[in-house]
């Protein structure tokens, strides 16, 4: 539904830009103006006070502001909405009720203040109702917000690889004790001021229900589009692109393969309401070559890399716009005098140290700090030597231990982002390009 609301108002915007009527009512509907920006067509600053005037055959219910993003100055179609005065933004299509200043109900002025604006190209659309017309015909306008960077601005990320839903141990995903479902992850998030970023792999993604996939030394619960809405809505999510279907990029051969792979993945987020995946591209399994970059970086901000976590923004400004990312790694613990500092791990992996991650999460000013879990697990499940076996029940998190590498302890992740930096900014890629000025478009 919501991907067709932001269609249905895109397809209106487009019609009054090129001067199609209104459907005809019984009464003169309601006309509204739109004060042209002074100076010019664009605001420097994150707040201004958008006004017109309106006039009404019959007695002015409201005036009603739809305020939206597109991707270029000249672009019909929205991106995301601005969906409350204090400039938060949501996916779903939102109008905003103006203050109305009349002596007759007929005829006046309307103002709406909206701070918080964010760097991009907006397209406004303001309409009216009166007693006999539910919404008068638009009037648009269009403008840039310039905001400068705020001096000293930090972000963290928290991305989840493959967004699985809930690992498993047995190929059927029934025996899933001990692990945690990506719902519950939200939950934990959403009560530290934290959203996670997920990454998709579309022909993956059913539109709803669960699914098992098996993939790997693991298998897991796979979420629907519909599960990816719900933590869209309701936690604040948002989703990248992982691939059309997790090929690796190196083995393409044309350019075709490559947009085939990559860029050909967005039409299907904007269907399904998410239209900020732009904002990274999760090479799969991070195998990556130039000519992939050359692809990818014309429709995505970023390209996620496995690093060490750490960004600047002048590191990210430059070709091939690597989005360093910290791959957070169950497996071996890290107290060598216990048997688990020892034992059988696929890729011979370690637990990743918490306090490596609360530094990533520490960035600098002008800095992005990234990282990324994958599937989450608590408290203890067998013991070494079980393909799906772990213990996160130590007080020190170098005494745990998971049996696979995507595997990590609930402990050690809520311990890390309990000691992140406060005053940084939680956000998804998209954010951070904005802020930065480092759209893809026009690469």
């Amino acid at each position: 539904m919501r991907a067709r609301q932001s269609l249905a108002l895109g397809s209106a915007i487009a019609a009054g830009i090129t001067g199609a009527s209104a459907a005809p009512s019984l009464a003169a509907p309601p006309v509204v103006t739109v004060n042209g920006l002074d100076p010019g067509p664009g605001i420097t600053g994150s707040t201004y006070t958008f006004s017109g005037s309106f006039r009404s055959a019959a007695a002015i219910k409201d005036v009603r502001i739809v305020l939206c993003r597109v991707p270029t100055p000249s672009s019909p179609m929205c991106t995301d909405y601005v969906t409350s005065t204090g400039g938060t933004y949501g996916s779903a299509w939102s109008a905003l009720g103006a203050t109305i200043a009349t002596n007759d109900l007929r005829s006046g002025t309307y103002r709406l203040p909206v701070s918080g604006l964010r760097n991009g190209n907006y397209l406004l659309a303001a309409y009216a109702s009166d007693a006999t017309t539910d919404k008068g015909p638009r009037a648009y306008l269009r403008f840039t917000a310039k905001v400068a960077a705020v001096a000293g601005q930090r972000f963290v990320t928290i991305l989840w690889g493959k967004s699985m839903w809930q690992p498993a141990a047995d190929p059927n995903c029934t025996d899933t004790a001990g692990s945690r479902t990506l719902g519950q992850n939200a939950v934990d998030l959403r009560s530290r001021g934290l959203f996670g970023v997920g990454g998709v792999v579309v022909n993956r993604t059913p539109e709803s229900g669960l699914t098992c996939y098996v993939g790997g030394s693991a298998a897991s619960l796979q979420p629907s589009w519909t599960e990816l809405a719900r933590l869209r809505d309701v936690f604040g999510w948002r989703f990248v692109s992982q691939g059309m279907n997790y090929t690796d990029m190196t083995t393409l051969k044309t350019d075709a393969e490559r947009f085939a792979e990559s860029a050909a993945t967005l039409p299907a987020f904007v269907a399904h309401g998410h239209t900020r995946a732009w904002g990274a591209f999760n090479y799969p399994n991070n195998r990556q070559d130039l000519p992939a970059q050359r692809v990818v970086t014309k429709s995505f901000a970023f390209g996620r890399v496995y690093s060490g976590g750490v960004n600047t923004r002048a590191s990210v400004s430059t070709f091939p716009y690597a989005m360093s990312t910290n791959s957070v790694n169950g497996g071996r613990c890290n107290n060598p005098r216990l048997p688990c500092y020892s034992m059988s791990v696929d890729a011979n992996r370690r637990t990743t140290s918490v306090d490596e991650l609360k530094q990533v999460l520490h960035p600098a000013a002008q800095g992005w700090g990234v990282v990324q879990y994958y599937r989450i697990v608590e408290r203890s499940r067998g013991r070494i030597g079980d393909t799906f076996a772990w213990n996160c029940s130590p007080k020190d998190w170098r005494d745990r231990w998971t049996s696979l590498p995507e595997l990590t302890c609930r402990e050690s992740m809520l311990e890390a982002l309990d000691g992140r930096d406060r005053g940084a900014t939680a956000a998804d890629p998209s954010m951070v390009a904005e802020a930065w000025n480092l759209r893809p478009w026009g690469r």
